[in-house]
Formats: structure tokens, sequence, C-alpha cells
């Protein structure tokens, strides 16, 4: 049995033990299911909240895992090391144990998933006001800086591979982007600012003196 039918499987087995229906729709490729496990609510005709996340995973590289990647293996501080534990088993648990407390007696782009699956009749059907997509909980307030070694040296020499040059490649996509947001609320009427992804430069450090090409340079975005 294949992968796709191993988790929609797995999935149909949660949805027999809450005693919530279950369907498998294919909008594109047999190979990419849609897995919908619907609970009506007591006012059914009401827009109802989708629950929204993914079991398919990018291939294995077993010689860079510290444990193996389909063992599951736990550590001594209880953490849990496999395929997907993080993206995106640890949201769908959340999921279902959300549902099992309410209910006592739910990266190719999506292309060929749920892009496919909301153009159908069958997605209308479901009446969709509302959907949790697949984020994940952060328990700290931090942010993570990736740095990369680059070229520093005096002002008056031509480098190459400098923090500034990645910072200026990072700046064109990044205004690019906003400016392409700004166009789509610009020209479509019907959408507001809670419709389009905002993008603002608030912040540029760097840099040592005036003739000294810095090692490195940090830009900060508020994207929200």
């Amino acid at each position: 049995m294949k992968g796709e039918h191993l988790a929609s499987s797995s999935l149909k087995k949660q949805a027999n033990k809450l005693g919530l229906p279950f369907k498998v729709y294919h909008p594109a490729q047999e190979t990419k299911p849609i897995v919908i496990i619907t609970w009506k609510g007591t006012q059914p005709e009401l827009p109802s909240i989708m629950l929204n996340s993914h079991t398919d995973v990018v291939p294995v590289f077993p010689e860079m895992w510290k444990h193996k990647p389909f063992s599951a293996d736990i550590d001594k501080d209880g953490k849990i090391y496999a395929r997907e534990t993080q993206d995106m088993k640890c949201v769908r648990m959340q999921y279902l144990a959300a549902i099992r407390a309410l209910k006592s007696d739910e990266e190719i782009g999506g292309h060929l998933g749920m892009e496919a699956f909301v153009k159908t009749d069958d997605f209308k059907k479901l009446n969709i006001g509302f959907s949790l997509d697949d984020g994940l909980a952060s328990d700290t307030k931090k942010f993570i800086l990736k740095s990369l070694p680059l070229m520093a040296g005096h002002g008056s020499l031509l480098l190459n591979n400098t923090a500034v040059e990645k910072l200026h490649y990072l700046l064109d996509k990044m205004m690019a982007f906003r400016k392409a947001e700004a166009l789509r609320l610009q020209l479509n009427s019907q959408l507001n600012i809670g419709y389009v992804t905002t993008v603002n430069l608030t912040r540029i450090n760097g840099g040592v003196q005036s003739n000294v090409i810095p090692p490195q340079m940090e830009a900060v975005f508020d994207i929200r």
C-alpha cells in the first residue's frame, strides 16, 4: 500500500473512533487525495470551520538523521524524532484532541491538492466560512537569525559575495512582492487589507564605519 493510502487509512481509523463521517476526494490525481472528516454542528446551515493540515512529506536522507526517520524514537526529554512529527502530525493531533475534548459522546504548493479541491462543488457544499491552516505554535518570542560567511574588507575594494549584495537581492524580492500585493488590493475593490499580505521594512542594521565593507547586515520585516 502506498504512503498516501496509508495516511488516508490512518485518518479513517480516527474518524471511526470519533464516530464521524469520512470521505476521500481526488480532484486532480489519484495520488493526491483530499480527506474530509465532518462534524456537523447544531446549526449546519451556518458557515463551517475548516481545520486544515497535510500528510505528505519531503524525501528522507537517513544519513543526516541522529535517529531513524521512521522509528519515532523518544529521547530522555520526551521529544519524538521521526519524519512528519512536527510538520504536520503535531497539528493534526491538536485538531483531533480538540474534537475529542469538545465531542463527549480534525509542499509542492497544493496545486494538485487543496488548490484543485477548493474549485469543486464538493468544497462549496462544505460552506467554509473560516479555516484554521497548518500553522505551528511557538514556545518563545525569539526570532531565529541565519548567517552565512560573507566577504568583508576595505571600502576601496570591489569584493564579491558581500553582505550588502545579499541584502540588496533580498530587498528587491521583498519590495517586488509588496508592490504586487498593493496592486492586487488597488485593482480589486472587493478586497480589504485583511485579504493581502502586508510587507514593511522596519529596520536595517549593519556596518562598522564608512570605509569598511561590513561582514554582515540585518533587515527586519513586519509581515502580516
